[in-house]
């Protein structure tokens, strides 16, 4: 294999890796389950994609917003997309009230 064939590999295998949902941890976090949950997309089917998880955290003199977790993927099919994003509901054991998304992704 040549160093150009070999870094085409490592670049392939590279972004199928950034596609696979994984938990990122910077310490504990202890949030009320009476605090609201809702979840934010931008599609990335071109681009690179991101789900992030929000609570949001009544506070004065406005609500302050703490985005609990994010996903980054590309060129995922629409099922893979949804799997990830059930996957990591199951793991963060979160139910969002509701999704934003990219308003372009209806266009």
């Amino acid at each position: 294999m040549t160093t150009a064939e070999m870094a085409a590999r490592i670049a392939e295998l590279e972004a199928q890796l950034a596609s696979v949902p994984r938990p990122v941890s910077r310490g504990p976090v202890v949030l009320s389950r009476d605090l609201e949950c809702f979840a934010s997309m931008d599609w990335g089917r071109l681009k690179p994609g991101c789900f992030a998880w929000w609570m949001a955290i009544p506070a004065e003199p406005e609500t302050r917003y703490h985005i609990v977790a994010e996903w980054k993927f590309q060129g995922l099919d629409d099922e893979d997309i949804a799997d990830g994003y059930h996957e990591m509901c199951r793991f963060l054991s979160l139910k969002p009230k509701y999704i934003a998304g990219d308003p372009s992704m209806w266009i």
